[in-house]
């Protein structure tokens, strides 16, 4: 089993200039390497990546940060242009851009790297202090360092451990799922989780101070300053979120062996701008991707059904499909068998019974 876990770090001053360093290596050959195998591909049809040793012979200062973390550069280089040679209309790979970075470098050493309860030992940087507040020590076998435009550190350390698989025992309840933005998740026992709505609710605040950076002089101290005090409000939005996905996600894997929920198309529905501040409030693709690694973890099964599956068209308790019916429809009741619905909850039961129905047939031999 190899799992990450991700943690708050503090490197000294150098430790800072160094990592800083790292990023800055990582971006310049990324884009020299990519520069350069463009020209080459467009004179010979055919791709060639410069190792960073070939760089090191004219830039000594590459030399001066992790070689790792530029061999690992060089290998994510090589996998996006194996995408572009497969597919054509795909173009060439992007360059970095130092404006508008995205600050990580991974890095592996053979031996592994030594953590304690107070710190870790990584290449070049020696003895960093983090907050191990997953209480592990040993040996980790490799790291991510990250910084967030806030200036914070992060470690995301990868362990492999067969020890870290702690299944659940099995249980005998199941729950469908119908994601919505009045509420997250509406389960089809009647159980709803509204929507936290972290960004609308800092929406005009976020708005005064986005309005307070663009009337300043852009390079200027107070710039930065206040660009610096706008990321530190995205990243309490974005924690706020995730802290709330993430009980929701604990709950429903812990007290449910079967979680069934839609497949939903949520960049199409994106598209739609009446609609398109409140899907990228609920976090949808988030609370899924939580809801299918933890249920991993845990032996539990998450079954998505087709985006399609007419959910909403269904009587949960006759089967009667009575046609498709519009957004301000909340409750209904069954022409057939005079049965009154919460629309979310019918929806969410029709989920369920779909997402049995896919595992049944799946378990079924010579299907």
């Amino acid at each position: 089993m190899i799992k990450a876990y991700k943690i708050r770090c503090y490197p000294t001053d150098e430790q800072k200039q160094l990592i800083i360093k790292t990023f800055g290596c990582c971006r310049w050959y990324w884009n020299q390497a990519l520069h350069d195998n463009i020209k080459y591909y467009e004179k010979n049809k055919k791709g060639k990546i410069n190792t960073p040793a070939f760089y090191k012979k004219e830039f000594l200062w590459l030399k001066e940060v992790d070689a790792t973390a530029l061999c690992f550069t060089q290998m994510d280089l090589q996998s996006a242009f194996s995408k572009f040679f497969k597919e054509k209309n795909f173009g060439y790979p992007k360059y970095k851009s130092k404006k508008y970075p995205k600050n990580s470098y991974k890095t592996m050493q053979t031996s592994g790297y030594p953590v304690t309860e107070n710190d870790i030992k990584i290449t070049k940087l020696g003895r960093v202090k983090i907050i191990n507040h997953r209480h592990k020590s040993g040996i980790a076998k490799s790291c991510t360092i990250s910084m967030t435009p806030t200036g914070e550190f992060y470690i995301a350390i990868l362990w492999k451990d067969e020890e870290l698989l702690k299944k659940l025992e099995p249980i005998n309840k199941e729950v469908g799922i119908d994601l919505g933005l009045k509420d997250l998740a509406i389960c089809s026992d009647g159980e709803k989780f509204p929507v936290l709505q972290s960004l609308r609710n800092e929406l005009p605040k976020l708005k005064r101070e986005q309005r307070k950076l663009s009337k300043m002089k852009r390079g200027s101290k107070n710039y930065n300053r206040q660009k610096i005090k706008i990321a530190k409000l995205h990243q309490h939005i974005a924690n706020q979120r995730k802290d709330y996905l993430h009980k929701i996600s604990y709950k429903l894997t812990n007290e449910n062996q079967v979680i069934a929920l839609e497949d939903l198309n949520v960049k199409g529905l994106m598209k739609n701008h009446h609609l398109a501040l409140s899907i990228s409030d609920v976090g949808w693709i988030e609370f899924v991707n939580m809801l299918e690694y933890k249920a991993l973890d845990k032996g539990r099964t998450v079954q998505k059904i087709d985006r399609w599956f007419p959910s909403s068209q269904i009587c949960s308790c006759c089967g009667c499909v009575t046609g498709k019916k519009p957004l301000w429809i909340r409750e209904w009741t069954c022409l057939e068998c005079g049965t009154a619905h919460d629309r979310d909850i019918n929806a969410a039961k029709n989920i369920l019974t779909e997402g049995k129905r896919i595992l049944g047939a799946s378990s079924c031999p010579g299907r």
